[in-house]
């Protein structure tokens, strides 16, 4: 769910800041970068263990939204800011679902992984969903910036 919140957030700041004009530009920077973010963690699997990197991987993605949360409230958001949180979009999807297969394929084998994927993918649809429906409903009620928090306290929750 707390991809919906942070994926939400990055969309709406990055257009409001630099117009619909550059989110070609964006999605190519995004892509590049998601190809580095995957590249280092395919180095960090050959290095530690399986739970450490998927625990390291959520918490490296909690740690972030919460760095890009404080400085939207200390003032410090810039334009700039606004650009990187939405290049950062494609890394940190590719991660979450690197991990969402790899924590599969390391609770099951295979045969059961192809019957339990369907139903873990069921379930994250269920909860963008309910993510993107409660944001229609609080975002009348608070500044975008705020929902990186929640994206961060539940990607630590991961």
């Amino acid at each position: 769910m707390f991809i919906s919140f942070y994926f939400s957030t990055a969309n709406a700041l990055f257009v409001n800041e630099w117009g619909s004009h550059y989110l070609p530009y964006g999605y190519i920077a995004s892509g590049g970068l998601g190809i580095v973010f995957i590249k280092i963690y395919a180095q960090l699997q050959a290095r530690i263990s399986a739970v450490q990197l998927y625990k390291y991987t959520f918490a490296f993605i909690g740690f972030l939204l919460l760095v890009f949360f404080i400085s939207y409230k200390l003032a410090f958001a810039t334009k700039y800011l606004d650009g990187i949180l939405f290049i950062l979009t494609s890394s940190f999807l590719s991660l979450a679902a690197l991990v969402t297969s790899g924590l599969s394929m390391h609770l099951f084998d295979i045969r059961q992984s192809k019957r339990f994927f369907a139903l873990f993918s069921t379930g994250e649809i269920i909860a963008s969903i309910l993510g993107y429906i409660a944001i229609s409903q609080f975002s009348g009620y608070t500044r975008s910036h705020n929902f990186l928090l929640v994206a961060s306290l539940g990607a630590f929750a991961s």
